[in-house]
């Protein structure tokens, strides 16, 4: 057993580019009984067990092999408010994102913005959004990322669409809703992917969010809706890797 946790520290299809600095082991697979001689026997054992593994590995992990059960240690503390035993024994630990991000459209040459709406995956219109600067909210800070792409479609077409994306300022703001409506003057950290269509004019673009080990990546390649483009001149895609980690929490 201890051999297989402290190769954990080492697999990158497990944590990624996470670095673990503690392990907490508990329970045991021989149901003994916590607080028991037995019980603490096997703990010590276990303990110099992964402290050698660990180190074998060149890992600085802390270990902490637990003589009390989880449900022991956490009923106390998280059935006082705010109640977070349940979230503990029963909750999803996912990735969620740290910051809300949110979008625009802008025509590059003439620095105009685009009017658009959000189809789902489903090819129902959800959101409508006015060319005048405003973003749309499609990250939410605490979150899970959405990994299902939508698409943003034009009733005419984009020509040199310039995609903004801002980071929004969570200490001036309070968190947004996901697809919320932003005013243009919204404060954050900006970013941008470029299309350079010069020649090609498109009515639907296709946002994805996908996560790269712990950060996020955003991407935009072409709808399959458009006007006076060749199918095999034309591929397009690009893509915005943020490097603000992706956290953890119970959902």
């Amino acid at each position: 057993m201890a051999t297989i946790i402290a190769a954990s520290l080492t697999n990158k299809n497990l944590f990624g580019n996470y670095v673990a600095n503690h392990i907490f082991v508990t329970g045991d697979p021989f149901n003994l009984s916590y607080g028991s001689k037995i019980h603490t026997t096997y703990s010590m054992l276990l303990q110099k067990a992964i402290d050698d593994a660990v180190c074998f590995k060149e890992k600085d992990t802390m270990t902490f092999v637990l003589g009390e059960s989880l449900w022991q240690l956490l009923e106390l503390v998280t059935h006082t408010k705010p109640f977070m035993y349940g979230n503990f024994i029963n909750g999803t630990l996912c990735q969620v994102s740290s910051e809300s991000y949110a979008l625009r459209v802008k025509e590059l040459n003439t620095f105009s913005y685009f009017p658009f709406f959000r189809i789902d995956r489903y090819g129902d219109i959800k959101n409508i959004l006015k060319g005048d600067g405003s973003y749309f909210v499609f990250i939410q800070k605490g979150k899970p990322v959405s990994t299902k792409a939508f698409l943003i479609q034009q009733q005419e077409y984009f020509m040199n669409p310039d995609f903004e994306f801002i980071q929004l300022d969570s200490s001036k703001h309070a968190v947004p809703k996901q697809y919320d409506m932003l005013d243009e003057l919204v404060a954050g950290t900006e970013y941008r992917i470029c299309t350079e269509l010069d020649h090609n004019k498109v009515t639907g673009m296709v946002v994805e969010c996908r996560q790269i080990s712990h950060n996020l990546s955003i991407k935009v390649s072409r709808g399959c809706m458009g006007h006076d483009y060749n199918n095999h001149d034309f591929p397009f895609n690009r893509s915005l890797n943020i490097i603000e980690p992706l956290t953890l929490a119970y959902i």
